[in-house]
């Protein structure tokens, strides 16, 4: 007989082996916009299959979320290749990573509670080298497969399996449509991220610019060029400068240039940007004056030192540097830095050496991230922090509209609150959004200080000193190249995003050309800012649905093909639908092949003998949608235009707001009431509707007519002999500045076609 210890203790072994056996890991496919949290449960209703769309060159990514109730060691998972009926992705084009956790202590300042993943707690950001995954009972990890689709992938459908296995076995479907669509080679988004090579011999303790050095510096470079960065910064400092004995100096540009074919050769060869001559001195962020650096000069063997100025030294570098890009043939790409982040209160010093360099280096662009509405033509890239883009939007667009400027923007440690921004502790989305933000304002390039600026210990804290969590660095150090992170690939879907508008623009380009509309006659644009406009209403105010972003990417996706189907159309609605309307007239105009059938909302609209037509229909809450559809010999096109249909009082508010906003910080106080006095009139109560009105009817027309100003002051000279001209000083004298606006459209409109 056996003892009762040897029964209980059988017991629980059958117990725990029933247990081990049993113990379910749940499995599910999330969007790879949601942060898979330790704490995150797989929801009542969730994906298990995974479906794809892609272009031609691009890379798209599946999260895998695991979840067990009880410890579950060694979970595997893989892809198979996809197959499609032209041929297979498969081998290095498909990637697997395991998504490691980040302790947060602390949360991004400024920043709404809602807005936040809230600190303590740890978020997923690093994709770690792929190996078995050991999961701890009741935390969620995630898998994270990235395809790639070869530039020569054939279209079509391809379909393969994700397979995890643990005690059990799970088969995920994987569906990728690649289109007839292919990114471009050469990249129409500028973007910087500064990259720090000092860094790389500090984690991986190599002698700085050793061969083991460069060859680190190359591997990063190549990361880079696929995570759509197209322009580097090259420090000045990598250059020698040597006193001769003669007392002349020389340059020895051999470390500079090996730099930069480091950067060419990895395929970042859209921008050259050097490095600042100069900063902030004595008195810190809040300083007068800016000085150029002290540059240090080599002794030849027998020279005696000259005293050099720094001023003097800064001219002959810049000037040297101008000639020898342009010995090399590079110097359309290159640009340089000034002063970083220049502020009112030493804007003028900034400016003297701004001009400067100019005069030096004449040939050389020259770009700085900013604080100020106007550099005073000293500055060719304005690149302001994306708060102050915001404010002084209106008066950046207008410099670049008359070919003044380029415009990009920045994010580093700000702006916070309501901004989007690539912090760890943010929704993943607002990376992504950062880039569709670039291409509806017009912002040509994108800029951020911290690629790898890393702490001691960058897996185990987020932050470097005060900086808000992962602003300092974007790819993590891995073995012998970076290990990169969920907000690197959501950066480079965002960059993949814009080319895609980019691509529905040449094609509207391409669509103009071939109906034969005269020059500026089609805004390009149109089409692809409608659909971001659709996911991001301000700079502040945007979506934050992934499901709403996938159907903004297919919108795109179906326009460019709906381009290039007959029957040829490309239309137009005025106003475009932005912001509130107030019910009325909208017109649509527009051309089409001959022979093409055009209707707008069910009426049939005449064309002319050169195939243009326009047409009026009204719109209201109860029909806020215009319907364009063409048809040719059995092929049909539709294209719609939504309004957001509001009183017209709520309308003149809103337009009084965007004035406010023109006006700067002066109109800030009008801008909060009229703010505070549309929510009011939103939620309807009268009484107080009633007594906010009477606080702002007396600013509202003072705002318009600063909003009119500002417009008048971008015009040229030669707009004041336009018969336009008169009629719009005459329209904003009778207070009609409805009808000032479109006479300036009117205007601006002539003046181009000029």
């Amino acid at each position: 007989m056996k003892e009762p210890w040897m029964l209980s203790v059988a017991c629980l072994l059958l117990m725990w082996a029933v247990s081990r056996a049993g113990a379910e890991v749940q499995v599910w496919v999330p969007d790879t916009l949601e942060k898979m949290l330790p704490q995150t449960t797989r929801p009542a209703e969730y994906d298990m299959q995974a479906d794809l769309i892609a272009a031609r060159g691009e890379y798209e990514s599946i999260q895998i979320a695991l979840r067990a109730d009880q410890e579950v060691k060694g979970v595997t998972a893989a892809i198979s290749p996809l197959e499609g009926e032209a041929g297979s992705i498969s081998g290095e084009d498909l990637t697997l990573n395991v998504v490691g956790l980040i302790p947060v202590e602390k949360n991004t300042e400024g920043t709404p509670e809602e807005e936040l993943i809230p600190a303590p707690c740890e978020i997923p950001d690093p994709l770690l080298p792929y190996e078995p995954l050991d999961l701890e009972g009741g935390r969620t990890r995630a898998v994270w497969i990235t395809v790639h689709v070869p530039r020569d992938a054939a279209p079509g459908e391809y379909e393969g399996t994700i397979t995890v296995r643990a005690h059990q076995q799970t088969e995920i479907p994987v569906k990728l449509t690649v289109y007839p669509i292919t990114l471009p080679e050469k990249r129409p988004l500028h973007m910087t991220n500064w990259f720090d090579p000092n860094a790389l011999a500090r984690w991986y303790k190599v002698e700085p610019w050793s061969e083991e050095h460069w060859k680190l510096i190359g591997t990063y470079a190549r990361d880079m060029a696929e995570h759509g960065e197209d322009t580097i910064i090259v420090s000045l400092g990598l250059i020698a400068i040597w006193q001769e004995k003669d007392g002349t100096l020389t340059f020895d540009f051999d470390r500079f240039d090996r730099y930069v074919d480091t950067f060419l050769k990895a395929g970042i060869d859209q921008g050259i940007e050097l490095g600042h001559v100069g900063g902030r001195g004595p008195g810190g962020w809040n300083a007068k004056e800016m000085v150029f650096y002290d540059w240090k000069i080599n002794l030849r063997e027998g020279a005696e030192p000259r005293e050099f100025t720094r001023e003097e030294k800064t001219r002959a570098l810049v000037r040297a540097v101008q000639d020898h890009l342009e010995e090399r043939g590079l110097l359309d790409t290159a640009m340089i830095h000034i002063a970083d982040e220049p502020i009112p209160v030493n804007l003028e010093s900034w400016k003297e050496k701004s001009h400067i360099v100019h005069e030096a280096a004449p040939k050389l662009r020259r770009v700085d991230a900013i604080h100020v509405p106007d550099c005073g033509g000293e500055l060719e890239i304005y690149c302001p922090e994306l708060g102050y883009f915001d404010k002084w939007y209106d008066g950046f667009a207008a410099m670049q509209e008359r070919g003044e400027i380029e415009l990009w923007f920045y994010t580093c440690c700000h702006p916070t609150g309501l901004y989007a921004n690539r912090f760890i502790d943010y929704q993943l989305i607002k990376t992504r959004l950062l880039h569709w933000m670039n291409y509806l304002y017009d912002a040509r390039g994108y800029l951020h200080w911290g690629p790898n600026r890393w702490s001691d210990k960058p897996y185990q804290e987020a932050v470097r000193g005060d900086l808000p969590p992962g602003d300092a660095w974007l790819v993590y150090p891995g073995e012998d190249g970076p290990n990169s992170s969920i907000r690197w690939e959501a950066l480079r879907d965002g960059v993949e995003d814009f080319e895609l508008l980019w691509l529905l623009e040449q094609e509207q380009e391409a669509l103009a050309e071939r109906l034969r509309l005269p020059a500026g006659k089609v805004d390009p644009t149109e089409p692809g800012k409608r659909i971001a406009r659709g996911i991001i209403r301000t700079l502040t105010d945007y979506t934050k649905s992934p499901a709403e972003l996938r159907s903004a990417r297919e919108q795109v996706f179906a326009a460019i093909l709906q381009a290039r189907k007959p029957p040829l159309v490309a239309a137009w609605a005025e106003p475009r639908p932005a912001g509130y309307l107030a019910p009325g007239p909208v017109r649509v105009r527009g051309a089409a092949e001959q022979g093409t059938t055009v209707t707008v909302n069910g009426q049939r609209v005449r064309q002319t003998a050169e195939g243009e037509f326009e047409a009026s229909v009204s719109v209201s809450r109860e029909q806020p949608t215009v319907v364009l559809i063409a048809g040719l010999r059995g092929e049909h096109k539709r294209m719609t235009w939504t309004y957001d249909i509001a009183d017209a009082e709520t309308v003149l508010l809103q337009e009084a707001i965007a004035a406010a906003e023109a006006a700067g910080a002066e109109a800030q106080e009008g801008k909060d009431l009229l703010a505070d006095h549309l929510t009011i009139l939103e939620d309807g109560a009268e009484v107080e509707i009633e007594a906010s009105r009477a606080k702002v009817r007396a600013v509202i027309d003072v705002l318009r007519a600063a909003e009119i100003n500002a417009l008048i002051g971008g015009l040229p000279a030669e707009a004041k002999a336009s018969d336009l001209y008169a009629q719009l000083i005459e329209a904003k004298r009778l207070k009609d500045y409805r009808g000032a606006k479109e006479l300036l459209a009117r205007l601006q409109e002539a003046l181009a076609t000029d």
